[in-house]
């Protein structure tokens, strides 16, 4: 009996370790130089901060902005990353951290609007700080696509990602390799065929099916809006580029129309910069899959952005 209460007590103790540490200290496992890693670490000084989903990742090469506006730009982008995130985000960057750009780049992908904030990616939690990790359950609870429930604090808590908390040493070492101060370095995203390319309309399906326009998202908008109005930061939405087939579609024409009207004044911040420019939206090239760039896309795009904000600090 006194074997097995000992037993008991172990694994009891080692849960509740393991939960204080996974709540209190993950976010000093995170990489560097990639997402949350690099905002908390202190080393780096950030007069530009794009941040978004994928579509920011795959979009930006930093190197090249760098080099077009004479800037120190930073990349904050975890898959699925939407309004509801990035406003709790930069909130605690602004209000916690003390980080103020000059300019934040805001993701404004108009799709978004048409689901509910949900955790694609649980990275933005593991690595996140205690108040972060807190605000997280908080808006899942409130406004997600499903509250969470027991098998979901498990896996947050408990379960999810101890691998990549435990490698941490080793697999940080790599990211630092193919990531360049958030954005990808080295990494060879491959363009579609011309097959691929006019088949794409097909992946609108999904999205078509979204009835609904989720004004709860678009609320946030309107918050990250204010908050950096109040915080005197420069903001830009930036439309990540889309194939002209997806781009000329009946949702992506309401979804876009939509979301320049929730934004009110501050449209005149809103940059689509590949919208006209048949010469890349219609050429498979460019593209990696059907809403993100390949590696020949995203250097072009890169360059005009660059331009686009030494412009803006010269108007």
């Amino acid at each position: 009996m006194k074997k097995h209460t000992l037993k008991f007590f172990l694994f009891f103790t080692i849960v509740i370790i393991l939960i204080t540490l996974k709540t209190t200290s993950s976010h000093l496992t995170a990489p560097k130089n990639y997402g949350w890693g690099g905002v908390l670490s202190g080393d780096i000084k950030i007069d530009s901060l794009f941040i978004g989903s994928s579509h920011t990742r795959q979009s930006y090469d930093l190197k090249i902005i760098e080099k077009e506006c004479r800037c120190n730009p930073y990349l904050f982008a975890y898959s699925g990353l939407g309004p509801s995130f990035i406003y709790i985000i930069l909130k605690y960057l602004i209000e916690d951290l003390n980080i103020k750009p000059t300019q934040v780049v805001v993701e404004a992908y108009p799709f978004k609007i048409l689901f509910k904030p949900r955790m694609y990616d649980d990275r933005i939690f593991h690595f996140a700080p205690f108040k972060v990790k807190t605000e997280i359950i908080k808006l899942l609870n409130a406004n997600g696509d499903k509250k969470l429930d027991f098998t979901n604090y498990v896996s947050l808590f408990l379960t999810g990602r101890n691998e990549t908390l435990l490698l941490s040493f080793f697999t940080n070492s790599l990211i630092k390799k193919y990531s360049y101060k958030g954005s990808y370095q080295f990494k060879v995203m491959t363009s579609v065929t011309q097959n691929e390319f006019q088949n794409f309309p097909k992946n609108l399906t999904k999205i078509e099916n979204q009835k609904t326009i989720q004004w709860t998202v678009i609320e946030y908008y309107k918050k990250i809006i204010k908050l950096l109005k109040k915080n005197n930061i420069n903001l830009l939405f930036i439309d990540p580029p889309l194939p002209a087939n997806i781009r000329s579609s009946e949702m992506a024409k309401k979804t876009k129309s939509i979301l320049l009207k929730a934004l009110g004044a501050n449209k005149s911040d809103y940059f689509a910069p590949w919208e006209n420019q048949i010469e890349y939206t219609t050429n498979p090239l460019y593209f990696n899959d059907w809403n993100h760039l390949s590696s020949l896309g995203r250097s072009i795009f890169s360059k005009d952005v660059g331009a686009l904000l030494t412009n803006l600090q010269h108007e």
